[in-house]
C-alpha cells in the first residue's frame, strides 16, 4: 500500500522546521483557501504522534481536515521527537527531555506565529499533548495566547493518589531512557500484516487509514516525561516539578471528550478530576461511552460524538 496523504485542494498546507533550544521542531499549517479564518488552533499530538496526515478515501477522518473544512485554521506541532537521529548527541539530548523542554517548544511555537500575525487561539491536545496542553499553562506567554482549551483524553491527575511516587528515584533507577514505538516492531513495519497484531482491537486493525496512522509515527520517545507524569499524577501539587500548579490559574472555557467502560458504574477519569483543579467556570465534558483511547479522534464514531460537537462548541462566539 502506498503512503500518500490526502489534503484536499480547498485547504492549504504549508510546513515550517523551527529551532527549539535542543534542536528542531516543526510547525504544519492546514488553512481554508479563499475563506474568512474563524480562528486559529494550536494541536499537541500524543507520544508518538505527529502532523502526517492519515485519512485517505474520507480526508474529514482526520479531524484537523474536518475543522479546516469549516474555516479554522489548525496548527500542528511536530515534537524534536520527529527529527531524531540515531546519532550519539542526538540520542543523549533526546534521553534527558523532560515537560519543561516541551513546553519551551511550544514558546518557540508562538514565537513563530506572531511572525505569521496569529497572536491568541485555540490550544488542544491529545493524550499526552492534552496533558501537555495543561501543564504549558505555567508558561505565562503561553496562558495568555489560549483562548480556549480542548482536550482529548488527556489527564495529570491520578483521582487515587498516594503521594508516594519518588521522582528522583525512579529517573535513577529507571535504566530505559527511550521508548520505542509499538508499530517499529518488525511485525508492525509491513502493512499488510497490521490485521494479524493483538496490539489493538481487529475491527481498528480492518482499517487501512488507521494502521496508516500507526505506522506513520515517530519511532522514539523520551521515557523521562513519563516519569514526571507520573510523579505529578501522584501529588495534589508536586513539590518540585511545580508544572501542575498552573491549574489554579486556568480561566478560559474547556471542552474535554474522554472514553468511559459500558459499565453501569463508572471508573474515575484523570481528565475531568484534573479540571477540578482548575478556575474555569465554563468547562463542557463529553463523555465517549464505548470508546477506547485511539478511538477519541479516531472511530466511525468520532464525527458524530467528537468533531460535530467540538465544531458546535468552537462556533459559540460568548464563551
Amino acid at each position: 500500500m502506498k503512503l500518500i496523504y490526502c489534503i484536499p485542494k480547498y485547504i492549504k498546507c504549508t510546513y515550517h522546521i523551527l529551532n527549539s533550544v535542543k534542536g528542531n521542531i516543526g510547525v504544519q499549517i492546514l488553512t481554508p483557501r479563499n475563506k474568512k479564518i474563524k480562528d486559529f488552533c494550536l494541536f499537541l499530538p500524543g507520544r508518538w504522534q505527529n502532523s502526517l496526515m492519515w485519512a485517505y478515501e474520507n480526508p474529514k477522518k482526520d479531524f484537523r481536515i474536518f475543522l479546516s473544512s469549516s474555516n479554522y485554521a489548525v496548527i500542528t506541532l511536530d515534537y524534536i521527537t520527529h527529527f531524531h537521529r540515531d546519532d550519539a548527541l542526538q540520542t543523549k539530548i533526546l534521553e534527558n527531555y523532560g515537560i519543561e523542554n516541551f513546553i519551551s517548544d511550544i514558546s518557540t511555537v508562538l514565537i513563530f506565529l506572531k511572525t505569521q500575525n496569529i497572536y491568541t487561539g485555540i490550544l488542544m491536545g491529545f493524550s499526552f499533548g492534552a496533558a501537555l496542553s495543561l501543564l504549558a499553562q505555567s508558561n505565562n506567554n503561553i496562558r495568555a495566547w489560549t483562548k480556549r482549551l480542548v482536550l482529548f483524553d488527556g489527564g495529570i491527575k491520578d483521582p487515587y493518589m498516594k503521594g508516594i511516587f519518588n521522582l528522583e528515584h525512579n529517573l535513577k533507577l529507571n535504566g530505559t531512557k527511550l521508548i520505542e514505538n509499538p508499530s517499529y516492531n518488525k511485525y508492525f513495519r509491513s502493512i499488510s500484516t497490521l490485521s494479524k497484531s493483538n496490539l489493538f482491537q481487529d475491527t481498528q486493525m480492518q482499517d487501512k487509514d488507521f494502521k496508516t496512522l500507526l505506522i506513520n509515527g515517530d519511532r522514539w520517545w523520551p521515557n523521562k516525561t513519563i516519569i514526571e507524569l507520573q510523579a505529578i499524577a501522584d501529588y495534589k501539587f508536586h513539590s518540585t516539578l511545580g508544572f501542575d500548579r498552573a491549574l489554579k490559574t486556568i480561566c478560559c472555557p474547556i471542552i474535554c471528550f474522554y472514553p468511559v467502560s459500558s459499565l453501569e458504574i463508572e471508573e474515575a477519569h484523570r481528565l475531568p478530576y484534573s479540571l477540578s483543579f482548575t478556575k474555569s467556570k465554563n468547562i463542557s465534558y463529553k463523555k465517549l461511552k464505548g470508546f477506547n483511547h485511539m478511538e477519541v479522534l479516531y472511530s466511525n464514531s468520532s464525527r458524530k460524538e467528537v468533531f460535530i460537537p467540538l465544531l458546535r462548541w468552537l462556533n459559540k462566539v460568548d464563551l
